[in-house]
């Protein structure tokens, strides 16, 4: 079966195209036609079950009304509560997040940025999970694009994450049962350690930060102690 078009609206009531598409699309002049046109067309509109088209109202609008997201991972509980958050957030002000997963390899990260461009999306919320420097140039098929990152680098827009009131709830915990020394286990540098090291020093406490892959030789060594 073929998809309803606005043609087919304005076949079934009698009217022009252009006038079809005045009213569904709220144009001004649409006030101005008979209340008996304006209730053939929505009859119409439900009977031939008419869904306006995505991409056209994209094209006529310049806008799409979508957001892509690309991330690492949607399976850890920071990224998917993080994702579920974003989806909530979009859909509270009529945008659809399009999610693309990188699983953490650099060709397809390429590959995930390309194909969200190709769809046009309005924006892109990106993290440089594998390419971190934050001086090194914008790739030229990014260029022009916006784009959003949740990092610092100096080419790019960004949005930064505020660890400092966790940070300070967990200091006052450790304060309370007089630790003065702590770890920060992060994802390969990706948590602002200088934050934490910064928060912590009102409570006397000193920090000291390990990747997951370090913290698995610090494991290692405990059990041969164990032992």
């Amino acid at each position: 079966m073929m998809r309803t078009r606005i043609k087919d609206i304005a076949e079934r009531v009698g009217v022009s195209t252009a006038l079809v598409s005045m009213y569904l699309n709220h144009h001004p002049l649409s006030a101005r036609m008979a209340e008996k046109t304006k209730r053939r067309i929505d009859e119409a509109v439900r009977e031939m079950n008419y869904q306006p088209s995505a991409a056209a109202r994209s094209l006529k609008k310049g806008k799409s009304r979508t957001l892509g997201l690309v991330i690492g991972d949607i399976a850890s509980v920071y990224s998917g509560f993080y994702s579920q958050m974003l989806l909530q957030e979009a859909d509270k002000r009529g945008y659809q997040l399009l999610i693309s997963l990188t699983l953490y390899n650099k060709k397809k990260e390429q590959e995930c940025l390309r194909n969200l461009i190709n769809r046009q999306p309005d924006g892109i919320l990106y993290s440089l999970e594998l390419d971190s420097d934050a001086d090194a140039p914008i790739p030229e098929y990014l260029q022009n694009y916006p784009i959003l990152l949740t990092q610092y680098h100096k080419s790019y827009n960004q949005v930064l994450e505020d660890f400092c009131p966790g940070f300070r709830g967990a200091f006052e915990v450790l304060e309370e049962k007089g630790i003065r020394h702590a770890l920060l286990i992060c994802e390969g540098g990706r948590m602002p350690v200088e934050d934490a090291v910064e928060c912590a020093r009102p409570y006397g406490i000193t920090m000291e930060a390990l990747s997951y892959e370090s913290m698995e030789q610090v494991l290692s060594v405990a059990q041969d102690r164990k032992a």
